[in-house]
């Protein structure tokens, strides 16, 4: 199912895929996300919200939840 969301991502908004790998596979702080990737505060809130809703579709059509 991860590998569904990162295809996705790559074409729609590779931002989004590095935020969700580098938070919740890698583990790194939300402050450490902010810096790597170079965006303000608000722009994290905003592409975490997207993309975990991302993976609540996904992981609903998969039958996951």
């Amino acid at each position: 199912m991860l590998g569904r969301v990162r295809d996705y991502y790559a074409r729609e908004d590779p931002v989004c895929w590095d935020l969700l790998r580098l938070r919740y596979i890698e583990g790194r702080s939300e402050w450490d996300v902010v810096g790597l990737l170079h965006i303000g505060r608000t722009t994290y809130y905003h592409k975490e919200l997207e993309a975990l809703s991302t993976v609540a579709v996904y992981a609903a059509a998969a039958g996951l939840i």
